[in-house]
């Protein structure tokens, strides 16, 4: 795969999860047509995109994201901030960008360690949305007794 089919991708599956495509999907094939009275899908306008990876893959998505006029919130561990072309706000740490996450796309290449763990997911917003288009794992999944007290949704 390409950067160019991976950033495609990863948009679509934000704009599937944000316009809730798979319950509409569901509902029209098997004709249930009352999950239109309760359908409230999220707008991506002026949400926060948290891209955690701003290389070839993250800045596409980053260019496809502002289409849609989220506000792109960028950390990477291995490069600095020398991003004046565009349009985003860089994060040094993990905790302040994960506060101000309403989506996360992970797009790092293998590393060493998870990037979203159970100590730092006391940090996400409720209900954030996190798509993985990495090649590796970059989180821990909580155990069962965890996702009853962690705001990490499920």
């Amino acid at each position: 795969m390409n950067s160019t089919s991976v950033s495609e991708h990863t948009m679509m599956l934000i704009i599937s999860v944000f316009k809730k495509i798979i319950l509409a999907d569901f509902s029209t094939r098997n004709s249930f047509w009352d999950y239109r009275n309760n359908y409230e899908p999220r707008e991506l306008y002026s949400k926060n995109l948290l891209i955690v990876g701003f290389g070839r893959i993250g800045k596409k998505l980053g260019r496809l994201a502002n289409a849609f006029g989220m506000n792109i919130f960028v950390y990477d561990p291995y490069i600095d901030n020398n991003f004046e072309e565009y349009e985003i706000q860089y994060f040094k740490d993990l905790k302040t960008a994960f506060q101000s996450a309403d989506c996360i796309s992970l797009n790092l290449p293998k590393v060493e360690k998870p990037i979203i763990t159970r100590e730092n997911s006391k940090y996400l917003k409720h209900g954030v949305i996190i798509v993985n288009t990495a090649s590796c794992l970059l989180y821990t999944s909580p155990s069962p007794r965890d996702l009853s007290t962690s705001r990490m949704p499920s």
